[in-house]
């Protein structure tokens, strides 16, 4: 059958976690159950003395810190009672660690009064928490009693014992230095197998390490050729992104460029529609308002013959196809109009032409030289933006030749038909 288990079986910690609720006397007490209880019971007092000692100094500090400044007023504080027991506290503590520490500190005991440690706790907790401390001496009578006790006890019973120790303990360690003499050598065989294993050993590595290092100066070429690159090509889509910019500008003034051409054109177009209307405007002013007009029938049969002949008058500054112009006046007019017969013209018709012929030629002058100043101004603010629109649209010259014959082709034949009307009312006269 299986044992059960024990609270020695237990982890240290356990041990200490369960011992910690004693107090520090009756842990000095359950030193004598076992070897495990005196091990954690020893390690649990000595700690607590230093807690002890950690906890009156804190508590001292702030005390004194309270206090005032003056050694006259410090007598008449109602916190100077707290700081002659804490002060008396002190060289207690101080008196314990003189002797105690030393082995301590050695590992060669512990703190053995734990009774000591119970009543220097219980002092502190009523100097920091009852604000009337009681009389020094009735408080500190039971710590100088059992302090003075058990450094007297260490002194006279335990340190004997504790020398005597530690003489055995030298004379053993002597005696077996004399008996490992013998086995000397074969540690010293031993020591150089391992020696000579460890040489090899470090050779391997070396040569390891070696061949580790030039992986990593490849890995570090690389790596620098690769952060070469990365900056070269970072460089190109700079220089890309550059350009790019350049390229949107370019539009955009190109597309600024266009709009205002498109703007100019729309201005010519507005000027030419309002020259048209002045045109149309004039010439129904020169018209006679008061003659009525001859019915079509007798036109026919009393007119036999026409001399008008086609106006020539814009060819100085424009080449308008005179050769289209007498064959539209011939198809348009061939079956109104009879065959050409020779007439006389009064004083009034001829008068009338040239006054027409005269208007016409004054106009069309006057276009004519707006129309070239503007261009001139145009070409020299704008030559380079006029130039690209003339190579993409065909040529400037030819579209305002064009357009002004398409202008002035119903003008020519309003004119010719009123030529007509006045040839026709003079026949009939």
């Amino acid at each position: 059958m299986s044992s059960a288990p024990t609270i020695i079986a237990l982890p240290e910690v356990a041990l200490e976690k369960i011992l910690s609720y004693l107090t520090y006397d009756e842990i000095a007490k359950t030193r004598l159950v076992c070897r495990r209880f005196n091990q954690v019971g020893g390690k649990l007092l000595t700690r607590g003395f230093f807690q002890v000692e950690k906890r009156h100094s804190a508590i001292y500090k702030r005390m004194k810190s309270m206090l005032p400044r003056r050694e006259s007023e410090r007598r008449s504080h109602p916190l100077s009672r707290h700081c002659d027991i804490l002060s008396a506290v002190e060289t207690r503590l101080s008196m314990l660690s003189m002797t105690y520490l030393r082995y301590m500190e050695g590992n060669v005991c512990c703190f053995i009064p734990g009774k000591v440690i119970d009543e220097i706790d219980r002092i502190l907790t009523l100097v920091d928490k009852v604000k009337p401390a009681p009389r020094t001496h009735e408080l500190l009578q039971e710590l100088r009693d059992i302090s003075s006790m058990a450094m007297e006890h260490f002194d006279e019973t335990i340190l004997p014992r504790m020398k005597q120790k530690v003489a055995d303990r030298s004379s053993s360690s002597t005696t077996s230095l004399a008996s490992s003499k013998s086995t000397k050598a074969l540690y010293i065989q031993v020591i150089t197998d391992e020696i000579q294993k460890v040489k090899k050993q470090t050779k391997f590595n070396k040569q390891q390490v070696g061949s580790l290092v030039e992986v990593l100066k490849n890995l570090s070429s690389q790596f620098k050729r690769q952060t070469k690159m990365l900056r070269e090509k970072s460089l190109t889509i700079k220089e890309q992104e550059r350009k790019l910019q350049e390229q949107a500008t370019k539009l955009q003034e190109q597309e600024t460029s266009i709009a205002d051409l498109k703007k100019h054109v729309e201005e010519w177009d507005q000027k030419f529609s309002d020259l048209t209307a002045e045109l149309i405007r004039a010439r129904e002013d020169l018209t006679p308002k008061s003659a009525p007009p001859p019915e079509e029938p007798a036109i026919v049969t009393k007119l036999t013959r026409c001399n008008i002949k086609p106006r020539t008058g814009l060819s100085k500054f424009f080449e308008i196809p005179n050769v289209d112009l007498e064959r539209k006046r011939k198809s348009i007019f061939n079956s109104e109009i009879p065959n050409k017969i020779s007439r006389t013209f009064t004083s009034t018709a001829i008068s009338d032409d040239d006054i027409c012929n005269k208007i016409n030629e004054n106009i069309t002058s006057n276009i004519s030289k707006n129309i070239t100043n503007s261009l001139n101004k145009d070409n020299e603010k704008n030559e380079e933006k006029v130039k690209g629109f003339i190579g993409r649209k065909g040529g400037f010259v030819p579209f305002l030749s064009n357009s002004i014959e398409l202008l002035f082709k119903a003008p020519i034949s309003s004119i010719k038909s009123r030529k007509r009307k006045m040839a026709e009312e003079i026949n009939m006269k």
